[in-house]
């Protein structure tokens, strides 16, 4: 599977309640690793560029925004292997700028 699959845990930083997700393939290497927790928040609005999750069926997938289109937001993942994600989805959450740090980088 080439799409990037998340882990929902509930966190609580700096006073409020935000998403962890738990990156559970390589889709958005070399900006995250598989395993690696990354803190999110509810997305209000999405720019081009940004890391956003959105919901396929049952998962909740992590992308970059690289194209939107008459309200249509087309994602991909950093990999070069990750083909973009075509079709229309409703951005749930977007990066808060965190990470656990438990990756390759380290």
């Amino acid at each position: 599977m080439n799409k990037l699959i998340l882990m929902v845990l509930i966190m609580i930083s700096a006073g409020f309640a935000t998403k962890g997700l738990i990156l559970t393939t390589g889709s958005m290497e070399p900006t995250f690793y598989g395993g690696e927790t990354v803190q999110l928040i509810e997305a209000n609005t999405a720019n081009i560029g940004d890391l956003v999750v959105f919901k396929r069926n049952d998962d909740y997938v992590m992308h970059r925004l690289i194209l939107e289109i008459n309200g249509c937001k087309i994602t991909k993942g950093d990999s070069w292997w990750v083909l973009p994600d075509l079709g229309c989805k409703e951005i749930v959450y977007v990066y808060g700028g965190m990470s656990n740090g438990n990756n390759k980088r380290n």
